[in-house]
């Protein structure tokens, strides 16, 4: 009789063990963004966007989250990235949003210091104003030609006469933002 209940007792383990509920479905992703989008020079961390993972069967497994992306966000651009996260059972899903890089911030112009008031003699030939200006927070070269991005006025100087005038000085970033408009005030002097 011994034996008969340890047979029963061990057919019945193998009947609950093979009843358990196979889990074939894969987890879902929750608190997706339609498009996530960043001021360039952001430091984006994308596992830490609020993206969670769940699975009928293991719960709450947003710490399995993977990030398939091989390329660098750190640039204006639209990207697509792939997240990924598996279950204890091998069951996988994948969810691709778009991350938008952006560049809103205008560009600052600065006047050198040196030419903030800058004197000039009557007669002398004008000079390359790009050289009294620099950017604030970007690259600026005065040999570069910028064309239409860089706007010089200088509609108001006359190298021959006296008086004080006034340049005036804009410049567009590759973006498409326009920077604050800036004052070189220059003295055109007589001098005997």
């Amino acid at each position: 009789m011994k034996h008969k209940v340890i047979i029963l007792l061990v057919l019945m383990a193998f009947t609950l063990t093979g009843c358990k509920e196979k889990d074939v479905t894969g987890p879902v992703f929750e608190n997706i963004p339609e498009v996530l989008t960043f001021e360039h020079g952001t430091d984006v961390d994308l596992l830490d966007l609020g993206i969670t993972a769940v699975d009928d069967f293991d719960g709450d497994i947003s710490s399995d989250i993977t990030i398939n992306m091989d390329k660098d966000i750190s640039e204006v651009g639209t990207y697509d990235v792939v997240y990924t996260v598996s279950d204890e059972a091998l069951n996988d899903t994948e969810l691709s949003i778009q991350i938008v890089i952006e560049d809103t911030t205008a560009p600052v112009i600065v006047v050198n210091p040196d030419n903030e008031r800058a004197i000039f003699e009557i007669g002398s030939d004008e000079p390359n104003w790009k050289l009294y200006i620099g950017l604030q927070d970007e690259e600026y070269d005065p040999t570069i030609d910028y064309g239409e991005r860089l706007s010089i006025d200088t509609t108001n100087v006359d190298m021959d006469a006296v008086g004080p005038f006034t340049v005036l000085v804009t410049f567009t970033d590759i973006y498409g933002n326009e920077s604050n408009e800036v004052t070189i005030t220059i003295m055109m002097i007589e001098i005997e």
